[in-house]
């Protein structure tokens, strides 16, 4: 069965192509079809870099850095004991801080893929939703990216 994507359908997938799995708009348009000027406009308009973005800064990634910065100034502190510096205890409070915060804030990265998931999910449940649904996520993201 070879069913033909409607032009939103379409949409959507570049979208999920650029946001998500970072492909250039040279191979969007080669696996959609469509017009790289066409792509350009859905970007810009859509915002769509500003998605992309959130994505790459996630939660989940900017916590690794932290717990990754906060794990080499502590093992450094424990092999050169005696010889604690101000500095490193001071690196290590801002590390700790920042890490709570990261641990209780959401950031837009998160929301789209929740919402991505969610949209997944819900083209199992109730395919006849998914366009609504996809339209209203996009509009609390874009209502949440504006806060």
């Amino acid at each position: 069965m070879n069913q033909k994507l409607t032009d939103d359908q379409i949409k959507e997938w570049a979208k999920l192509l650029y946001i998500t799995h970072s492909e250039s708009i040279k191979n969007i348009h080669e696996k959609t079809g469509v017009d790289e000027a066409q792509l350009r406009d859905w970007i810009y308009d859509g915002k769509w870099d500003n998605f992309r973005k959130s994505l790459a800064a996630t939660r989940k990634e900017q916590l690794d850095l932290l717990y990754d910065t906060l794990y080499t100034i502590t093992a450094r502190l424990k092999t050169n004991e005696g010889s604690e510096d101000l500095k490193d205890i001071e690196k290590i409070q801002k590390l700790t801080a920042s890490i709570k915060n990261l641990q209780t804030e959401i950031s837009t990265g998160e929301i789209i893929e929740v919402a991505m998931a969610y949209l997944e999910w819900m083209k199992t449940e109730a395919p006849d939703a998914v366009k609504t649904e996809t339209l209203r996520l996009d509009r609390f993201i874009n209502y949440w990216d504006q806060k």
